[in-house]
């Protein structure tokens, strides 16, 4: 290669332009060369987009002048756009009679006295991207020799990699700003998934407390309905108590009050006594059990208790709502057994899974409705086994029951929180295991198992 061609090629490999991205010097940098070392005053870079074609760059008598607008297009010079199609050098000797670049000579190549033209493709990521143009000006024309050729063509691969560096740079800058972007997007994001969540948490334990108290509401409705009937015998009996003294003072001022109406009236008196006693007794009973549930209800300390008595006092306060459904509520225990644990959440959990039985589990003819609670020692735990007979749980849906939300019966106002809410009682605050089993005859059984402390 020409010596010059050679001093240029090198001054170009210690240009910080090509390689750095800066493609408007590197521009001037490769068309200087490329005047310098041909010898000729005018070159150019131009840029292919769709169906024309845009001068990048051009340096012409030594100046400098970039982006200057200058756009050719397909329609007007179909030719010479067939000729870059080719993706070929276009080496035009004489750029009049060229087929390539014949088109020009009245609108470019006579006005800007251009005789030879040396076109050669750019290409990036292997597609032809544009060209180098050199121009020859004046009066002769320029043959083109191949070494010309060759050393243009050098050029052009180094424009090429200038390119390449300018589209990584902004690849990389687009990238960083993509990246920003998507930090302060996905921190947004996050903090509005942390909203949702704290608001969704919130409306979860509204709900779940909301459960708690229609759970308690029920049990108030049950026992006051249950209180009606003792307070209704002993107000009757107090009445009728009242109207047979009533009567014996009447007959004891009228002196026809005998020995034997006497005897009568304490027999009868006792007897009324006796029954207010008892209904009173039964109703005293009542409040006390759901005095002692309700009590514990809003305590969240563990301490020792003995197991059945506690669950025994519980079945009390919920056998008012079982009565009135017709349903028996049987404890069954072989022994005593003292635990450590928190009674109020207990009672919450053995509250919820009688409901949930009253609710779903019978119809309204089944005959014999029965719900037990079985406690056993098994393996150093409590095990307690809570039972309907009635019409049982779909086995496909025995992974979903413990899951907030899901209930098959919405559309009659069930929230689908009591199961969960029994789960994350045992789970969570009680240390212990509930699951869903398939019982040996027909209804549903779910088996808790709590340790001793």
């Amino acid at each position: 290669m020409h010596s010059s061609f050679e001093k240029q090629l090198f001054k170009l490999s210690l240009s910080q332009s090509v390689d750095s991205g800066n493609l408007s010097k590197a521009s001037e940098e490769i068309l200087t060369a490329a005047t310098t070392a041909l010898n000729i005053t005018r070159a150019s870079i131009w840029l292919l987009k769709d169906d024309h074609i845009f001068c990048e760059f051009l340096v012409e008598q030594g100046q400098s002048f970039p982006s200057l607008g200058i756009e050719l297009a397909r329609a007007h010079f179909p030719s010479y756009f067939a000729a870059l199609d080719s993706e070929q050098a276009i080496i035009a000797d004489d750029a009049t009679l060229h087929p390539a670049t014949f088109e020009f000579t009245q609108d470019y190549l006579k006005p800007l006295n251009i005789r030879s033209m040396l076109d050669l493709p750019i290409r990036h990521l292997g597609k032809m991207i544009g060209v180098i143009c050199c121009e020859h000006q004046g009066d002769n024309l320029k043959t083109w020799r191949d070494e010309e050729v060759t050393f243009v063509l050098t050029l052009a691969e180094v424009y090429g990699r200038a390119y390449n560096a300018k589209f990584k740079s902004d690849y990389q800058v687009e990238l960083k700003t993509l990246n920003a972007n998507l930090e302060k997007v996905v921190e947004e994001r996050t903090f509005e998934l942390e909203q949702s969540l704290a608001a969704l948490k919130a409306s979860q334990e509204s709900l779940i407390e909301s459960e708690k108290f229609a759970a308690f509401g029920e049990l108030i409705k049950g026992i006051s309905h249950e209180l009606n009937t003792p307070f209704g015998i002993v107000i009757t009996s107090i009445s009728h108590a009242l109207e047979e003294i009533k009567k014996g003072k009447t007959m004891l001022s009228s002196g026809r009050l005998t020995k034997t109406n006497l005897e009568c009236f304490f027999e009868e008196q006792k007897k009324t006594l006796s029954l207010a006693e008892n209904n009173i007794a039964k109703a005293s009973r009542l409040i006390e059990s759901f005095k002692q549930v309700s009590m514990v209800s809003l305590s969240d300390t563990a301490k020792p208790f003995n197991l059945a008595v506690f669950c025994n006092q519980v079945i009390e306060t919920v056998l008012p709502i079982a009565n009135e459904k017709g349903v028996q509520v049987a404890l069954n225990y072989a022994e005593e057994f003292e635990i450590t644990s928190q009674q109020g959440l207990l009672a919450q959990v053995i509250i919820q899974l009688v409901q949930n039985s009253l609710t779903h589990a019978f119809n309204s003819d089944d005959k014999q409705k029965l719900i037990t609670l079985d406690i056993s020692s098994k393996h150093s735990v409590i095990e307690i086994t809570f039972k309907d007979n009635g019409k049982g749980i779909n086995h496909n849906l025995h992974k979903k029951v413990f899951d907030p939300f899901f209930t098959t019966t919405r559309s009659d106002g069930s929230t689908g929180l009591g199961l969960s809410l029994v789960s994350n009682i045992v789970h969570h605050k009680l240390g212990g295991r509930i699951a869903l089993k398939e019982p040996e005859e027909r209804g549903c059984q779910f088996i808790i198992t709590l340790p001793y402390a």
